[in-house]
């Protein structure tokens, strides 16, 4: 059916071919950035939902101020697991013999939390007591690493009043700590940058085994242990543990507390659902700059694209008075331009696929990409089928419309309506007409329309450009402008763990 245009085609794309090649081979890079990114938009979009869906969730959480152990929480009607995250008090020494405060906090290292990214060594398995995970703040503040370790300063029983009036000088016993890991919790991923007088980060906090402080919760000061539960009848179950509370209490104790809008765990998922806007912010913006960027690629490629293939179908227009005297319309035609650039589609469509593909591994970025779960390369078959099906669809739309336009270039030629020509009916200044008429026309009067598609190609760039440029220049400020961001002090003195009212 379509045998002479197929063979005109493949005679025409015999002789072109290095042009063709060089069409696929930018066809496919441009359409490889561009997927990509808008890929990653769409991965980065739903980061933080992932995320925050991936962390353990509990049904209520149980405080004993006392320090209720976790077999007798067990014990409670219902509860199927109670996972540990009390506060610690203590100090660690530093290499060169500086005292530094840290936050404790008691875990279950067997409970896995994906929210949790560990950064170096291994969470251990649970019954060394000595063993400790800290976070990246503790390891850069001490200057620490996996393997190393680290001595720690416990308050004495005796000390809360001396803590309670600021006096932070444990005098309790010490323990040698093995760091066994370095983590990245959630609360340490999308926190404002400190500037302070001294260099020091967030998040110094030590992770202690549970079994630490069962063995020796008696010997330094604690602040209770806390506990989240998984009941097995789930929220139903809430009020059968909390009536079972107050008969855990010994003679002059207080009863642990029943938790279920706030819960105290050492993962602090809980917290971090409560501050998502922290994590929303961020991760939208990185998300609006890939949509934007890939979008921008495209119409710049897309354009450019159309240049490339108007001045290959330049070298076939003269082709086309014979092929008119045998006989072709001009729907032939345009089906003779569209299949001689057929494989070129085709190949800078695959090319787009694999380097799409192969560049997912990028996205998402910044704060996005420390929340991603599953980092590495992904196929979103939505965007990439998509992408795919508009790179062929577009080269060959292009060609096809720009099929026999030597001829519709010189019956343009015969028409009054050029630009110099209009100037001068319009009574535009001399200098005006001769310079339009070397921008646009050529020495035989003739629109030059690759010109004219060059100034249209570089407007959208320029435009999209200047775009991107404000939109990182307003990011910048948000970033820079600390009121901008909702930090309308100066300075913050004292402990800044307690919001400034």
């Amino acid at each position: 059916m379509l045998a002479p245009e197929g063979f005109v085609a493949r005679s025409q794309r015999h002789s072109r071919r290095a042009a063709l090649v060089g069409l696929a081979l930018f066809v496919g890079i441009a359409g490889a950035m561009s997927i990509a990114l808008i890929a990653g938009a769409r991965r980065s979009s739903s980061v933080v939902d992932r995320f925050i869906a991936a962390a353990p969730h509990y049904d209520m959480g149980v405080y004993s101020p006392t320090g209720i152990e976790r077999s007798a929480v067990l014990s409670l009607p219902g509860v199927e697991q109670a996972v540990p995250g009390g506060y610690i008090a203590a100090n660690v020494i530093d290499r060169d013999g500086t005292v530094s405060g840290v936050n404790g906090i008691t875990a279950d290292f067997g409970v896995s939390d994906p929210t949790w990214r560990v950064v170096a060594g291994a969470v251990p398995d649970n019954g060394d007591p000595l063993q400790t995970v800290v976070t990246e703040g503790f390891a850069k503040n001490l200057h620490t690493s996996v393997g190393d370790t680290v001595t720690v300063l416990m308050y004495a029983p005796d000390q809360a009043e001396e803590v309670e009036q600021g006096v932070y000088e444990p005098d309790g016993p010490t323990y040698t700590m093995t760091i066994a890991a370095i983590v990245r919790p959630p609360n340490d991923i999308a926190v404002d940058e400190p500037r302070t007088t001294v260099e020091r980060f967030s998040g110094n906090d030590m992770l202690f085994p549970y079994e630490f402080w069962e063995q020796h919760h008696d010997e330094f000061l604690g602040y209770g242990q806390a506990y989240s539960l998984d009941l097995a009848d789930g929220e139903n179950g809430v009020d059968a543990v909390t009536a079972a509370l107050p008969s855990m209490a010994g003679p002059g104790e207080e009863p642990p507390i029943g938790l279920v809008d706030t819960i105290v765990t050492f993962s602090g998922t809980d917290e971090t659902f409560s501050r998502r806007a922290s994590f929303d912010t961020p991760v939208d913006l990185e998300t609006t700059a890939l949509l934007a960027l890939g979008i921008g690629i495209a119409l710049i490629a897309g354009v450019t694209m159309v240049l490339l293939v108007r001045g290959e179908q330049r070298f076939h227009d003269r082709d086309t008075p014979g092929l008119l005297a045998l006989g072709f319309t001009r729907a032939q035609l345009a089906t003779v331009s569209g299949l001689r650039v057929l494989p070129a589609a085709v190949v800078g469509s695959v090319i787009a696929v694999a380097g799409a593909v192969a560049l997912s591994n990028r996205f998402p970025i910044g704060i996005g990409r420390q929340m991603e779960l599953e980092p590495g390369l992904q196929v979103n078959v939505a965007v990439i089928a998509l992408g795919a099906l508009l790179v062929v669809a577009l080269v060959v739309v292009a060609s096809m419309l720009t099929s026999g336009s030597r001829t519709r270039t010189n019956a343009a030629s015969m028409s009054p309506f050029t630009t110099t020509r209009l100037l001068r009916r319009a009574g535009a200044p001399t200098e005006v007409a001769v310079g339009a008429h070397v921008a646009f026309e050529n020495q035989h009067g003739r629109r030059s329309t690759t010109t004219i598609q060059g100034v249209f190609g570089g407007v959208i760039a320029l435009a999209v450009v200047g775009a991107l440029a404000m939109w990182l220049g307003g990011v910048n400020h948000l970033y820079d402008e600390p009121a901008s961001h909702g930090w309308p002090w100066d300075a913050a003195i004292g402990n800044t763990n307690f919001p400034l009212l």
